[in-house]
């Protein structure tokens, strides 16, 4: 029997019944997923395979990599749930949160909730690490306390969709859409203009 460190925990619980669910929903057996994975450059023979799916064998990170590559997914889709929703998470054997938090935390989106007060500097910081392809145009405090007149309605309109429980991501997706609209009319006014 393996020792308590090399025993698999929750992540590889979850690995293994994702990897079985989306071999199977793409139609693969064990042979075509081992195949696969020996043309990425990490061969994981048949039985090998199916130790991983039993949860009988721990998934490396490099293995995590390849089976994500195979299967078309993200690592993450593999150590997480296929649900986004509020039911608990085990994340190790003494750290869990909800689905959805976990799926927040994984994919970079926010750090899991702690039970202290909000810290908006540890927020940012996190957010900036875990998030370095998207670009930001960021402003210190000081600088939008100047801009407060002209945001004081969006933070209130912001308020309202929060109360409506209308999650961050929409409003953030609106407020891009809302600035395409904008550019797109501005650029259009600026032709005009040139005429």
């Amino acid at each position: 029997m393996p020792s308590d460190s090399k025993r698999p925990g929750p992540s590889s619980g979850r690995v293994a019944v994702n990897v079985r669910a989306l071999r199977t929903t793409r139609g693969l057996d064990l042979k075509d997923l081992s195949a696969r994975l020996r043309d990425l450059g990490q061969p994981i023979g048949i039985g090998q395979l199916s130790k991983l799916e039993l949860g009988q064998r721990r998934v490396d990170a490099d293995d995590l990599v390849a089976l994500a590559l195979a299967l078309d997914v993200s690592p993450v889709r593999l150590l997480l749930d296929p649900v986004a929703d509020h039911e608990p998470l085990e994340i190790t054997p003494v750290v869990g949160a909800s689905r959805r938090d976990a799926w927040r935390w994984a994919t970079g989106e926010a750090p899991l909730p702690t039970h202290g007060a909000y810290d908006m500097d540890r927020h940012g910081r996190w957010i900036e690490e875990n998030q370095p392809h998207v670009e930001r145009d960021e402003m210190t405090l000081t600088e939008l306390a100047k801009h407060a007149d002209v945001l004081a309605p969006l933070a209130r309109a912001a308020h309202r969709a929060w109360e409506a429980k209308i999650p961050d991501v929409t409003i953030m997706g609106y407020l891009r859409m809302a600035r395409t609209m904008y550019d797109i009319s501005r650029r259009a006014s600026d032709r005009r203009a040139k005429r």
